[in-house]
């Protein structure tokens, strides 16, 4: 009987998590989004092996942002033949949003890991208000950067 119970139990979480995903996701929308994690890594990846060479300004993160971006509104309207439903765009940003978060959280810890940083001292002195309103900032400038990416820009691909 608990065998049982513990079955049905795993198949509803599967269940749960499968619905979840393609309601969150798509199938569609999953596939771009991957691919713009992974382009997303790699010109951080590159631009950070540069970097060990060349100082290159900050600026050009934003830019990685917009190039990348850019691309997947390429890609997607080159595939599809269509630009981009409105939900899908919703898709598409938020999506982006939460792929270059995982990304610059997977390039602090490796920052933080071997690099002599004691940022507990900083943390610690700067209020919490600032950090929320850092990230405020930061989120509000990567919707704009990915809104226009894929609303505005991918006008001009579906032109061509």
């Amino acid at each position: 009987m608990r065998v049982i119970f513990n079955l049905k139990s795993i198949y509803a979480n599967y269940l749960t998590i499968t619905l979840l995903k393609n309601f969150i996701l798509g199938n569609l929308m999953r596939f771009y989004l991957i691919l713009f994690t992974v382009f997303y890594f790699l010109s951080v990846f590159i631009t950070s092996i540069i970097n060990i060479f060349i100082n290159i300004p900050d600026a050009v993160n934003i830019a990685l942002l917009f190039i990348v971006s850019t691309t997947i509104a390429s890609i997607f309207i080159n595939k599809e033949k269509r630009l981009p439903t409105t939900g899908e765009k919703q898709q598409l940003v938020w999506g982006s949003i939460c792929g270059t978060t995982f990304i610059q959280l997977l390039y602090l810890a490796f920052i933080l890991c071997y690099e002599d940083f004691n940022i507990s001292y900083t943390i610690h002195q700067v209020p919490v208000w600032i950090w929320l309103l850092i990230l405020f900032i930061v989120f509000g400038i990567e919707y704009f950067i990915f809104y226009m990416s894929y609303a505005c820009c991918a006008k001009f691909f579906l032109k061509k």
